[in-house]
């Protein structure tokens, strides 16, 4: 007999894994239901999920379901596979739904879908929750999960030519996507700017990227979680930069999960949230190599900053998952793992 899983909401992400569904998951006591699709282009991936996950919504039959948004495809299928039920469906809504140009052309549908009755958005800062409440819908403001980590710089990598590389702890962690708001030449500009600083990229830099890198940048690759945590705590700083007005960075959140001194950029959204506990440069290589200066030279003071401010957003965070809970509550019936 297959194992079960007694759950009334599931949590479909169209992906491996990711921090943020993982964690609202666990908090909300959802199933999380994660596929890659595989290989392949976009286009492969999805007709590879899309009766996947029809089969698991049909086969599950959950009372609510939260859908990891882009792609919308996903939340098609999220429909698809609920119709003819009263299932609630809640879009965790990335920044990208909003200003990547790969995924403008669908924010207005997603809303529309989400504002029927019962639905839910959640999304990452008030500016996007005024957006949702302004087009008819409910919304929920939730950032990515703070957490209390413990330190593991004393920890071996996995990776044991990395864990040789940055063994010294006298690196700042960059952690990247190579995405369209990922400011990197002005990133470049300012390694060049402080050749004293080792800066640590992760992910899976293009070779044009690294080409055009200066020497104190070291590009890891892909790593392991576990490996990125340890990185993480041994760090002297973290650096999370974007252009988008609208975008809290998941780098951000960790850094303050390890209280960890941050320097992001002078968005908005960052500002506001994080205050004058971490550095928020302008989007030039002059900016960034003076922010991370200021950061080093500063680093027990910024630490502490980020210890408090954690406290303050940990309460802040318990409000707005309770408020997702009562969202998810209903009976319970059981998720068969045949689905997975």
């Amino acid at each position: 007999m297959a194992a079960t899983v007694p759950t009334n909401v599931a949590f479909v992400s169209w992906i491996k894994y990711h921090g943020r569904s993982e964690g609202i998951a666990r908090r909300v006591g959802a199933f999380e239901w994660t596929q890659s699709g595989g290989e392949g282009n976009a286009l492969a991936r999805y007709l590879n999920l899309f009766p996947r996950t029809l089969r698991f919504l049909r086969e599950s039959r959950p009372n609510a379901v939260i859908v990891m948004q882009p792609p919308i495809v996903a939340l098609f299928a999220a429909a698809l596979g609920t119709a003819g039920r009263r299932t609630r469906i809640a879009g965790d809504l990335h920044t990208a739904v909003f200003d990547n140009p790969k995924w403008t052309w669908a924010t207005a549908l997603t809303l529309r879908i989400l504002r029927r009755p019962g639905n839910l958005a959640i999304v990452t800062n008030d500016e996007l929750a005024d957006q949702i409440k302004r087009s008819g819908g409910e919304a929920i403001v939730l950032h990515d999960l703070i957490e209390v980590y413990k330190d593991r710089s004393s920890e071996q990598l996995d990776d044991a030519d990395l864990d040789r590389q940055l063994s010294n702890h006298s690196f700042v962690l960059v952690p990247l996507t190579y995405a369209y708001d990922e400011p990197l030449n002005e990133l470049f500009e300012a390694a060049r700017l402080t050749p004293e600083v080792k800066w640590a990229y992760t992910g899976k830099a293009p070779k044009e990227v690294r080409e055009q890198a200066p020497d104190n940048i070291h590009f890891s690759g892909f790593v392991s979680k576990q490996d990125y945590m340890r990185l993480l705590s041994r760090a002297l700083a973290v650096v999370a930069p974007t252009t988008s007005e609208s975008t809290m960075q998941r780098a951000g959140y960790e850094a303050l999960s390890a209280s960890k001194p941050l320097m992001t950029t002078a968005t908005r959204v960052l500002i506001d949230y994080f205050g004058d506990a971490a550095i928020a440069a302008p989007v030039t290589g002059v900016g960034f190599a003076q922010g991370i200066r200021t950061l080093l030279a500063n680093q027990g003071d910024f630490t502490s900053r980020m210890t408090n401010l954690r406290e303050a957003k940990l309460s802040d965070q318990e409000t707005a998952l309770q408020r997702l809970r009562s969202w998810c509550s209903s009976i319970d019936l059981t998720i068969s793992e045949r689905a997975h």
